[in-house]
């Protein structure tokens, strides 16, 4: 997982602090071994590319699986990834990841999170981002 980022990445996930892409990378580790399961389903990125930087949305759907919480034990959560990126010596590498669900359904005690399932509460980042905005307002042939 870390080929695809800079040595110096930065991670923003939810309402978390940032930090190092290797910091979460083994607070990834520390948390996946207390599912049973979890699957990320990630859609197509879109792409906007300036020299050698470049900017992405994707959405992603998580499951999560804890089996001691009995009949209780799935979290569905929805929301999407924005990626920088930076050429560096001819490959494409994520430099900042940042990671905002949306939504969320089932348990939250699978994860260890508080707070409620459904909608979650608007917060900045969820905006579409200046630069998909412009992209899609010059298809949609509106002016900008």
């Amino acid at each position: 997982m870390l080929s695809v980022f800079t040595s110096d990445a930065r991670v923003l996930i939810a309402d978390q602090d940032e930090v190092s892409i290797r910091d979460d990378a083994l607070g990834q580790k520390d948390f996946l071994h207390q599912l049973e399961a979890t699957q990320h389903a990630v859609s197509t990125h879109v792409i906007e590319v300036d020299g050698d930087r470049a900017n992405s949305r994707c959405y992603f759907v998580a499951q999560h699986t804890r089996n001691s919480l009995g009949d209780d034990c799935l979290l569905l959560i929805g929301g999407h990834y924005d990626d920088e990126f930076v050429r560096e010596d001819g490959r494409w590498l994520i430099r900042k990841r940042v990671g905002t669900p949306t939504w969320m359904d089932g348990n939250l005690e699978v994860i260890g999170w508080e707070g409620q399932v459904g909608g979650l509460p608007w917060v900045e980042r969820r905006k579409c981002p200046p630069w998909l905005e412009a992209r899609l307002v010059s298809r949609s042939g509106r002016e900008e």
